[in-house]
């Protein structure tokens, strides 16, 4: 049992270790000295490399609020035809379900203010 904690312990330091010698951060500015053209033309670079990734990140929080407005509709259904059956597991499913929609359309709001 011994062998077998030591093994994983110096698998996971090893991986630590790896991880961090192989890490390599990238910066993407302008020379210095360069003068505006090069900023600019830099700047124009990430712009085009940034774009289609914008473009990915709108629509996946645009379904994302698509998704929660859909079960929080099914919630507010369910919810209307558990009510008047006085069934209180399916009146406590259909809250869950309101709930959880009502929580998802937040997160994507809230994602999409803090992204501006």
């Amino acid at each position: 049992m011994k062998n077998k904690i030591k093994k994983n312990i110096v698998g996971l330091l090893s991986l630590v270790l790896m991880m961090v010698q192989s890490y390599t951060p990238v910066f993407a500015t302008a020379t210095a000295g360069a003068g505006d053209a090069s900023a600019t033309a830099t700047n124009d670079i990430v712009n085009k490399v940034l774009a289609p990734i914008m473009i990915l990140k709108t629509i996946l929080i645009a379904g994302a609020g698509a998704v929660g407005v859909v079960i929080a509709i099914k919630g507010i259904v369910d919810l209307g035809t558990a009510i008047p059956q006085q069934d209180s597991s399916g009146i406590s499913m259909a809250t869950r379900e309101l709930i959880g929609g009502g929580i998802i359309i937040a997160v994507d709001v809230i994602i999409g203010i803090f992204t501006l």
